[in-house]
C-alpha cells in the first residue's frame, strides 16, 4: 500500500484513516456508519466495481483488508489501460 502513496496521496490517506478506524471502534455498524464505503472505486468521472456486486458490498471490519487490496491493484492497473 506505500506504493500507493507515490501515486495517489489523497486514496492512501483515506486507507490509512479507515485502518485507524478499524482499531477504534468496536463494532461493524459503527465502523460501516464511519467509513460508509463499498466496493466501488470513482476512476475518471466513472463508478467502477472493484469485485463482481461491489455496489452492494460494503466494507467492513472483516473485509476491509479485501477492499484495501483491491483498490490499490485497481489503481496501479490504471495507468497500464
Amino acid at each position: 500500500m506505500d506504493d500507493l502513496k507515490t501515486i495517489d496521496t489523497y486514496t492512501w490517506q483515506l486507507l490509512i484513516s479507515m485502518r485507524k478506524n478499524a482499531k477504534k471502534v468496536k463494532s461493524d455498524e459503527e465502523f460501516e456508519a464511519i467509513v460508509d464505503q463499498n466496493f466501488v472505486v470513482n476512476m475518471n468521472g466513472k463508478d467502477i466495481e472493484l469485485c463482481e456486486n461491489g455496489k452492494e458490498i460494503m466494507v467492513n471490519k472483516q473485509n476491509m483488508e479485501e477492499f484495501i487490496s483491491l483498490l490499490c491493484e485497481k489503481r496501479f492497473s490504471e495507468g497500464l489501460q
